[in-house]
């Protein structure tokens, strides 16, 4: 009897199990970094359009109020002195160096700002709310 029903048992063995549990670390294995690569990049353009966003603000601000505005960029922090004085840290962007400011006509001191990403610089062409013709 008891042979009868080792035979009719549904279900895996461990040896199948094992089987498939090692393809699948595999498969991971070989994926798993291009995927976190993947999201650590989609993460670093969202920070991007995140300081572009709060650096027009800072801009708007500068107008509204009649006062200038200092912005000061090092290392994964973006300082914001003069009218409302903040500090945003950033998890993926790491920044140069740089100190610039906002006039009254919300006109920044700087075009670019230098981000170092996976170790190369990368130049970030600041959207201002005014453009200079012939420049």
């Amino acid at each position: 009897m008891m042979s009868q029903s080792k035979e009719n048992s549904t279900g895996f063995t461990l040896v199948e199990l094992i089987v498939v549990l090692a393809i699948m670390s595999l498969t991971l294995s070989l994926t798993g970094g291009l995927i976190l690569e993947s999201i650590n990049k989609q993460q670093r353009l969202v920070e991007i359009e995140k300081v572009k966003k709060i650096l027009k603000s800072v801009s708007y601000e500068s107008i509204l109020n009649g006062r200038t505005s200092f912005i000061t960029l090092q290392n994964n922090k973006l300082k914001i002195s003069g009218i409302n004085n903040r500090e945003v840290e950033f998890k993926e962007l790491r920044f140069l160096p740089l100190e610039f400011s906002y006039n009254v006509y919300g006109v920044s001191t700087t075009r670019k700002l230098d981000v170092y990403i996976n170790g190369n610089i990368k130049e970030v062409e600041i959207d201002g709310l005014y453009r200079f013709s012939g420049q």
